[in-house]
């Protein structure tokens, strides 16, 4: 996932600002009192952020503080998270309907769990299909929507009645002929595949505009193989079947019924590129410190890294370079380098350098863990590299 559009807006926010993540949802601890948890937090937290502030910048933190927790005094919350960015010049939320963990930073915009929950949860198409026709939908950041709505109508008026039955000369009881009873229902499944096939292209096209990265399929079987083998070769592998007959169900129910498997499919996603990172030497690169490294020399196309991945870092003043040495000063040009944490860097270094992003969890972080947290394929594998070598020294 490269950094999307609005990540990118963000980043270009003037700092210093205040980012804070808020989660709604309730703990318990406090479900007596009238003033919100996540306004519990907020003071906790801010009071000791302003200990490590002093003069001027204090105050500015305590303007844009102010100024939060004035918004969410009145906020009435529909959502499960909520993202604020404070400064001196910007005002911006996110509205989330995802569970998100209780963060307040000061200083540059505060990007990585944004990143974390798009790379998680990427936009997908959910088709729902059944005799009567397919509604489609998108699934987005823990929001499902519906998007448009296609009837499967077969017009039969001007099929002649005579090609499907007639009666006999004998007895005057209608009977159909096998001929022609063919006919109607090559009729019939000539008619139907015309339809599955504009369902499938249809599909396609939502994809396309939308930027969703897989299509779910949901209905009967026999309704789902057909409309499958539809789709364009090359579009077949995003494409995964659930045959369930959900048709009934509205937005709100189909999404409780299908979360579950979207995340399940999250997973086995990221556990596939994990595998896929580690078992190809050739062409990635794989441990933090070498990560790191290829990195910020742009020799990266693809970074995957585990969700609570962090580290302290030490960043040059002068060149930016960063690694996780404690020399004070920098081993690129000898300049003097500050202590910055990956989380705090990592959006806008994939952002500079033009890097996709894969975050991952579950059983895919820990394997990926004890492999250092960190690999990535290289936008160069290194036996094209080494064979152009061969061939310069030669």
């Amino acid at each position: 996932m490269l950094i999307p559009a609005r990540v990118q807006f963000l980043l270009q926010l003037p700092a210093p600002l205040l980012t804070a993540y808020v989660s709604t949802k309730p703990t318990g601890r406090f479900q007596h009192r009238l003033t919100p948890e996540y306004l519990i937090w907020l003071d906790k937290e801010a009071k000791a952020i302003a200990l490590t502030l002093a003069g001027s910048e204090q105050e500015l933190f305590q303007e844009q503080l102010g100024r939060t927790k004035n918004f969410l005094r009145t906020w009435k919350p529909e959502e499960k998270g909520l993202v604020v960015f404070a400064g001196a010049a910007a005002w911006n939320l996110v509205p989330l309907r995802l569970d998100v963990e209780n963060e307040l930073r000061w200083g540059r915009p505060a990007l990585t769990q944004y990143l974390r929950l798009l790379s998680e949860n990427k936009p997908c198409g959910i088709v729902l299909v059944d005799r009567t026709g397919a509604r489609f939908l998108r699934y987005r950041l823990g929001e499902l929507t519906e998007s448009a709505e296609k009837q499967f109508v077969v017009d039969i008026s001007q099929w002649k009645k005579s090609e499907v039955g007639h009666f006999s000369r004998a007895g005057g009881t209608k009977r159909t002929r096998g001929s022609q009873r063919d006919v109607f229902e090559h009729r019939m499944d000539a008619r139907y595949a015309r339809l599955f096939s504009a369902t499938a292209k249809q599909a396609v096209n939502l994809c396309a505009r939308e930027g969703l990265t897989a299509l779910f399929l949901v209905g009967s079987e026999r309704l789902l193989e057909p409309i499958k083998e539809s789709f364009p070769q090359e579009f077949r592998a995003r494409v995964v079947s659930i045959p369930e007959d959900l048709s009934g169900l509205s937005a709100p129910e189909l999404q409780q019924r299908l979360e579950p498997r979207l995340v399940a499919w999250s997973l086995e996603q990221g556990a596939a590129l994990v595998a896929s990172l580690l078992a190809d030497e050739a062409a990635t690169v794989v441990g933090f410190d070498k990560t790191l490294v290829h990195l910020q020399k742009d020799k990266i196309r693809t970074i995957v890294l585990t969700r609570d991945l962090d580290a302290i870092l030490r960043q040059c003043l002068s060149c930016n370079w960063m690694d996780r040495s404690a020399d004070p000063r920098c081993p690129a040009c000898g300049g003097k380098r500050s202590a910055v944490t990956l989380r705090d860097v990592l959006p806008g270094l994939a952002h500079a350098h033009k890097v996709e992003v894969e975050v991952v969890s579950g059983a895919a972080a820990d394997r990926l863990q004890a492999e250092g947290g960190m690999g990535a394929w290289l936008r160069q594998p290194k036996q094209a590299r080494l064979r152009r070598a061969i061939k310069r020294a030669s």
